[in-house]
């Protein structure tokens, strides 16, 4: 590794980096290394850090964070035991000169969420799918700071997210990866017909999504949503792949077709 991050180090205008580390390594000494650059744009770091006894790397990563002011597309995620959170990695950014990120993914959403609310005022896009755990507190802040993306993905559902879409100005792609009953389902058709005049993308669970427009009222609110261009839905083989092969009809006798990938949104 350490070679390979000192050849790196000789492309001085590099803008773009993914770190995407499946094994427990002296983090802390990558991080360091990867901090001296200074132009990136887009960084990506997934990691997993289950070794106690190794250095925390969250300062590593506020390192590499700090060097570099004028990022953009910020993705983070790991797995396993790392002290401290976000409080950490962005301290290493001074209060008075907030990241302007316009992209912010997440897997992992720490405790200590609210250390990275001001570096997300300018989001155009944010994908907040854990699938550790909902992520509803910091759906709330985003709603109270007014912080409204057009590019919405999710991987969970709930009062708290349907509350942040209703009063959302404009939604252009949205995505929620998430299965729900048919009184969530209703609520996102909902508000799929509010945003009708600029939703462009929608995603989500074939099956959650099917059975709710099964109801004419239902069919009704999607046929509002005039602008689509892509309409994505995607399924489990554990939902019962035999069901899911057949375009599922329409109450006005049209259909819809599945792609038939097997795999979720990405």
């Amino acid at each position: 590794m350490p070679s390979i991050v000192k050849l790196l180090l000789e492309f001085h205008q590099l803008s773009e980096l993914v770190l995407l580390i499946n094994h427990q390594q002296n983090l802390g000494h990558t991080f360091e290394c990867f901090s001296k650059l200074r132009n990136l744009r887009k960084l990506e770091i997934r990691f997993s850090s289950d070794n106690q006894d190794r250095p925390n790397p969250m300062n590593g990563i506020g390192k590499i964070i700090g060097s570099n002011p004028n990022l953009t597309h910020l993705e983070l995620g790991w797995t396993g035991v790392a002290e401290g959170g976000f409080s950490t990695i962005f301290s290493h950014i001074p209060a008075s000169s907030p990241l302007k990120l316009e992209h912010f993914a997440t897997s992992t959403i720490p405790s200590d969420f609210r250390a990275i609310v001001p570096h997300l005022r300018s989001l155009s896009s944010i994908d907040l799918r854990s699938p550790y755990m909902p992520c509803s507190l910091l759906v709330q802040v985003l709603h109270s700071e007014r912080i409204f993306p057009p590019t919405i993905r999710m991987s969970h559902i709930d009062d708290h997210l349907i509350a942040y879409l209703n009063h959302h100005p404009r939604i252009v792609s949205l995505s929620i990866n998430a299965a729900f009953n048919e009184i969530f389902g209703r609520k996102i058709l909902q508000i799929m017909a509010l945003h009708s005049e600029s939703l462009t993308y929608f995603a989500t669970s074939a099956s959650s999504f099917i059975s709710c427009l099964e109801h004419v009222e239902n069919e009704l609110l999607l046929l509002q949503c005039t602008k689509f261009e892509q309409l994505l839905l995607w399924y489990d083989y554990r939902d019962g792949i035999n069901n899911m092969l057949i375009p599922p009809k329409l109450v006005s006798g049209q259909f819809i077709k599945i792609h038939d990938g097997g795999t979720q949104d990405t």
